[in-house]
């Protein structure tokens, strides 16, 4: 999704979102936004604002054990374009879990072969070499 630059804000004539709001079920409001030139993650708890990260085009951040899930929040700054009118950057914001195509240390074969299949494609090679 594409994000405009935040200095627009009040004047956003593009059908890019200028904040993006992460629901956390807790005390604390994540957001995600563009300031021009990076891609900034912050954290609003009690009152106060606290800079979690920043990304330029092609960098990720991850947002550990989200609302207590387990599994991460990784957000990703795809592109980032100042020479368009309003800049703008384009990010994902992927839940990890199953599906991920990323064999996690609590997924298994059994408990998520979409992500784990090779796992399961060498374990039972191996196994038939020790046996």
């Amino acid at each position: 999704a594409k994000i405009t630059d935040m200095s627009h804000y009040g004047k956003n004539r593009s059908p890019n979102h200028i904040l993006v709001m992460l629901i956390s079920n807790d005390a604390a409001n994540w957001y995600v936004g563009f300031n021009g030139s990076k891609v900034s993650i912050t954290k609003l708890l009690n009152g106060q604002v606290t800079l979690m990260g920043t990304l330029i085009a092609g960098q990720s951040e991850t947002i550990r054990n989200w609302r207590n899930s387990g599994k991460n929040l990784v957000v990703t700054a795809n592109e980032i374009n100042v020479d368009a009118s309003p800049s703008y950057a384009d990010i994902d914001i992927q839940f990890q879990g199953c599906g991920d195509s990323v064999c996690d240390a609590s997924e298994t074969p059994t408990t998520c072969a979409a992500d784990c299949i090779e796992n399961l494609r060498y374990t039972a090679s191996d196994t038939g070499a020790n046996a």
